[in-house]
This record gives C-alpha cells, sequence and structure tokens, in this order.
C-alpha cells in the first residue's frame, strides 16, 4: 500500500466507527501518534502554554501564566505527583493511562495534528505524552480518538487581585 491508499483506508475507518471526521467541528490540540499497521495509543497534549507577549493568551478560566509559571509548574508536578486523573477527582490506573513524558518545550516548534492540521507550540509550553495501554472494557482511548478528551488541566489554587490603571 502507498501512503494515499493508507490515508484513504484510516479515514474509512473514522468515518465508519466515529462519524463523519472530516465534517465535525472538534478543537482537539491532540496529536495521536500511530505506526503504519497500527496506533501506538499515545497522545501528545498541552497542559500550560505560556502567555503571549501582548496579554492575548488566557487559559479557559481566563487566567494566564508567564514562562517562569508554566516551567516551575511543571517541575512541581514531575517532583511531586506524575500521576494521571480524569476529572480532577479521579485517579487512573495505570493500565488505562500512563504519563511517559512531562516536560516544557525547549524552543517553538509546529506539529502536525491528527486532522492533518498544524500547531504552533511555543517555547515553554508545558507537554505531556500519555500512552493508553490496552485494556478490555476501558473506552479512554476511544475518547481521545473522538475528541472528547482533548487536552489536560492543572488543579491549583491561586489568588486573583483586582489592578487599577495608574491614571
Amino acid at each position: 500500500m502507498n501512503k494515499e491508499q493508507i490515508l484513504k483506508a484510516f479515514s474509512e475507518f473514522c468515518n465508519t466507527h466515529f462519524g463523519d471526521v472530516a465534517t465535525e467541528e472538534v478543537h482537539q490540540d491532540v496529536e495521536v501518534r500511530k505506526s503504519v499497521d497500527e496506533m501506538e495509543r499515545r497522545a501528545l497534549f498541552v497542559v500550560l502554554e505560556p502567555q503571549n507577549p501582548d496579554g492575548t493568551t488566557e487559559d479557559l478560566h481566563g487566567d494566564w501564566y508567564d514562562d517562569q509559571d508554566v516551567v516551575e509548574a511543571c517541575r512541581s508536578f514531575n517532583v511531586h505527583c506524575q500521576k494521571a486523573n480524569l476529572y480532577h477527582n479521579t485517579m487512573v490506573d495505570e493500565s488505562v493511562a500512563v504519563i511517559e513524558q512531562s516536560y516544557t518545550s525547549p524552543s517553538t516548534f509546529d506539529i502536525t495534528l491528527q486532522d492533518g492540521s498544524s500547531r504552533t507550540i511555543k517555547k515553554n509550553t508545558w507537554l505531556q505524552e500519555w500512552h493508553f495501554p490496552v485494556k478490555a472494557g476501558d473506552s479512554t482511548w476511544d475518547e481521545v480518538l473522538s475528541g472528547h478528551f482533548t487536552g489536560l488541566s492543572v488543579k491549583c489554587g491561586a489568588m486573583g487581585y483586582l489592578l487599577e490603571d495608574d491614571k
């Protein structure tokens, strides 16, 4: 089989088992790794990315992080936690998901996503690569492929301050 035949066969498989993936409006910033013969069941997720210098990057809660905040959060997680959980309340058994790598990017680079589009990863973005071993009855990997699980989240406490402009 050549590359085009493999891509066509994979698209048909995805459309048969997961719906018309070409037309679904799923925002998926996850790189799913696969070999030619079978999926490796590994996904690369963005955990936190630093704020743009112009202040335009925010997380889902409207918070932002500078480069040093992201690097320190990653280091703290790697030393004190290194455990996967779902929805901040259920620790995941290693037969379901394993965090294989957790690091901050040493430079800015582009990756190709599952849908063929590209995404720029900024320097000092916290990334994690997870492996989803085969386990009977577990649907976690299927939820990654379907776009239900599209990223990771950091559960942490913080105190916000309202700053007034000097006018």
